[in-house]
């Protein structure tokens, strides 16, 4: 059996020791391990965050600092949730519509070339 608490246990998947794979019925209940588990406070995992606290799980779910992928391009990589929205606003991947009015839009890196040679509001050189 493995001397970890229940929210730890609950997130353990290989014994640190021997790398058995942990079952629910390897696990025993350790009360004095849990009072002290309760009453710790844990600092944050996300690179940057300072946060120490005793329910870190609720924090880092919302932590500033957490990291999630771009919401317009896997291409783009992670991204820290409070550069997220300076992130939005150059992302060449966000689509943005056609500055010239027509109803056409893509992506952000693709409008320089749609201006210059696709769109029909674009203004062309009369041939006369």
């Amino acid at each position: 059996t493995a001397p970890y608490c229940w929210g730890c246990a609950l997130e353990i998947r290989y014994c640190r020791t021997c790398q058995k794979l942990l079952e629910p019925q390897d696990f025993q209940p350790n009360p004095k391990l849990e009072v002290v588990m309760q009453n710790l406070s844990l600092p944050c995992r996300w690179e940057g965050c300072t946060t120490s606290q005793v329910d870190i799980r609720s924090h880092e779910a919302y932590c500033p600092f957490r990291l999630l992928n771009c919401p317009y391009s896997d291409n783009c990589g992670i991204i820290p949730f409070n550069q997220l929205e300076e992130h939005k606003q150059i992302c060449g991947h966000r689509f943005i519509p056609c500055p010239l009015g027509c109803d056409f839009q893509c992506p952000m890196n693709d409008m320089h070339e749609h201006v210059l040679n696709e769109c029909d509001q674009r203004k062309v050189k009369c041939s006369n």
